[in-house]
């Protein structure tokens, strides 16, 4: 079973190349998925991140303001780092679970896919065995996210230096999934990427 992490930068389409892998029949989670868990209402994590920041982060509901959140942390490094130090080790916890169940399963799959934004700032590409950089350029990149209108300019300058440069990350991915296209181009190309190992898998089954 092959443990495949999926990263790149904002905005570049990680979550849809996700999609993708799951369409096509692979076991497959997300980082931000397992982190919307953690801070809900009655978690642990939720406990200690409203402890930690205050209730003036919580909405009408009792739930984390996520926005409210993010505009705490995208502007104050070390309220950023207090974050990441509550909510990374829960998530990394479940990426772990989420490993030993795959492999338990007869036959185990032939890979599994973990999308996570942050990867290489929090040295966990340790943890798998490739890792699959998703990249568009970042001009596009920008003007994707901002016709959006997810994010304020200012706002999406303080996530984007809030990571490490798609550059580096491209140096350091076994493989480079290239999103400059159409999502049919993107598709065709996670699929080549998804028959190779699967082909892999195939041949080096006992006959």
């Amino acid at each position: 079973m092959e443990k495949i992490g999926i990263t790149g930068g904002l905005g570049t389409g990680k979550s849809k190349v996700l999609e993708i892998v799951r369409k096509l029949g692979s076991p497959a989670i997300s980082a931000d998925e397992i982190v919307h868990q953690e801070m809900g209402k009655g978690q642990k994590v939720y406990e200690e991140i409203v402890h930690s920041f205050g209730e003036n982060i919580l909405g009408e509901n009792g739930e984390i303001d996520r926005s409210r959140l993010a505009e705490i942390v995208f502007t104050d490094e070390k309220k950023r780092q207090q974050l990441e130090a509550l909510v990374h080790p829960r998530v990394r916890e479940v990426i772990l679970e989420f490993f030993d169940q795959q492999a338990r399963k007869e036959p185990s799959p032939a890979a599994v896919f973990v999308e996570v934004p942050l990867l290489y700032e929090v040295g966990w590409e340790k943890h798998f065995d490739r890792v699959w950089v998703v990249y568009a350029p970042r001009e596009m990149v920008r003007n994707r996210l901002l016709k959006a209108n997810r994010y304020s300019p200012e706002d999406l300058n303080a996530r984007l230096q809030a990571q490490m440069s798609l550059r580096e990350k491209v140096k350091r991915a076994d493989v480079v999934i290239e999103n400059k296209g159409s999502l049919r181009d993107l598709e065709k190309r996670v699929r080549e990427r998804w028959r190779r190992i699967h082909a892999k898998n195939s041949s080096d089954r006992p006959r």
